[in-house]
């Protein structure tokens, strides 16, 4: 008997072994063996980064610009508020105005709150109805992403995948997008995943720059690190602005939990990361509706966040803080928001 346990205990171990290096296997072959990454700046060159201790990835963001209109923006005398971020940024969503900030022109790393972006070029392309079919794509993602539970052969509607994108902010399905509307600017539905990868990456820093976001430079759709791709928290303040006027994104990202029910018949659960909508949790503020988190190794836990007050939304950002922190300091820059906002006439 303890034979059969120890040999069921060896092959489910095998069984992990394999299944974790088989999606390892781009990360890997991009490190190892000098195969271009699926991302492109320009040279086809810059890969992801699996381990920033072992990159000089500073020396790929060039310095940041400040045009007159965004030093107009940030000088306002910031009030007594400390957070753990790096980087932060609290605007009254209706007027635009900046109500607090924090290195707002300092390089970070987006992590997964790139999906915003993401999903703000997908509604311009896509109806979310379409149907999407599911290829080999999902199987390009680092081992170490967050996912959904997308398998090729799978067909869901483009609504579906950006629920499945901005709930449990599943890579897969960022990817999956990507090569649907990278074929669709093509003009090749048979345009293999990488191009198509590459063409969604071009239209996102084109949607960037259309909404003010200067200093910015994505590399991929799901926000996974890679050199040469940063942002600032102004820049995740304006993409965040953006998002807020779309009710699309806004039904999503208010959601707790959801089930997609496949045309096949397989149901796929999926939970929102984003503590600060969730009832059973201790960070729980009825207020809240959204946005998106992200976390990577460069980037620590970001958090972009929106919160109701009597006088429209006000939008929260938050930028490389700690496990917690992301949640406190969203709360106590909304709470200050909220309050601002409430006693304005």
């Amino acid at each position: 008997m303890k034979k059969n346990i120890n040999l069921i205990i060896s092959l489910l171990c095998i069984t992990v072994f394999v299944h974790n290096l088989f999606y390892a296997v781009p990360l890997i072959s991009q490190n190892l063996y000098g195969v271009q990454a699926v991302y492109a700046k320009a040279d086809d060159t810059l890969p992801l980064i699996s381990d920033g201790s072992s990159v000089d990835y500073m020396s790929y963001i060039p310095e940041m610009k400040c045009s007159r209109q965004v030093e107009k923006a940030l000088s306002v005398r910031n009030p007594e508020i400390s957070v753990d971020a790096k980087a932060a940024l609290l605007i009254d969503a209706k007027t635009g105005k900046v109500l607090y900030h924090k290195n707002a022109l300092e390089p970070i790393f987006p992590a997964s709150t790139a999906k915003i972006l993401t999903a703000l070029v997908v509604l311009d392309w896509c109806k979310t109805s379409e149907v999407v079919k599911i290829g080999n794509e999902v199987n390009l993602i680092p081992y170490d992403s967050s996912r959904a539970g997308l398998r090729a052969g799978d067909k869901l509607k483009v609504y579906n995948l950006l629920e499945a994108m901005l709930l449990p902010s599943g890579n897969d399905a960022a990817y999956a997008l990507a090569v649907h509307v990278g074929r669709k600017e093509l003009k090749d539905n048979k345009a293999d995943a990488m191009s198509a990868i590459r063409e969604f990456t071009r239209l996102m820093n084109d949607k960037a720059r259309d909404l003010g976001a200067e200093n910015s430079c994505f590399i991929s759709p799901d926000g996974y690190d890679a050199i040469g791709q940063y942002s600032t928290a102004y820049d995740m303040g304006r993409i965040g602005l953006q998002a807020l006027k779309s009710k699309t994104i806004t039904k999503i990202v208010k959601e707790r939990t959801t089930t997609i029910k496949m045309a096949n018949g397989r149901t796929l659960p999926l939970w929102n990361t984003n503590a600060l909508i969730n009832k059973d949790s201790v960070w729980y503020e009825s207020h809240v509706i959204g946005l998106k988190t992200g976390t990577t190794s460069l980037a620590g836990r970001c958090l972009i966040s929106a919160a109701q007050t009597d006088k429209g939304l006000v939008l929260s950002v938050i930028m490389n803080s700690s496990s917690q922190g992301r949640w406190n300091d969203s709360l106590r820059l909304l709470k200050y928001g909220r309050k601002v906002m409430s006693t304005n006439k």
